[in-house]
């Protein structure tokens, strides 16, 4: 049971599921039974910056400088023959 605000709430945790999804996503399950342990856990806990490598798919960028070569083409032909092919 966990008051908050006055208001007595009854929680029950899946220990063991929440365990197993931080080993498998290589994380770390803490249990805080009260205030001290869990400023205990936040002091421990040191901040990590991961950067994973993601595969962009380009055809986006391609067409949008397709795009702006044709406006480009069509700047300079109104500007040389005063009109547009």
């Amino acid at each position: 049971m966990i008051t908050v605000e006055g208001f007595t709430v009854l929680s029950q945790l899946n220990e063991p599921m929440l365990q197993y999804i931080a080993d498998t996503t290589g994380g770390a399950y803490y249990n805080a039974g009260n205030e001290e342990e869990l400023r205990r856990i936040y002091n421990d806990l040191e901040p990590k910056l991961s950067i994973k490598t993601e595969e962009m798919e380009i055809t986006s960028i391609l067409a949008g400088i397709g795009i702006l070569v044709f406006l480009i083409g069509g700047a300079i032909s109104l500007l040389w023959f005063g009109h547009v092919p």
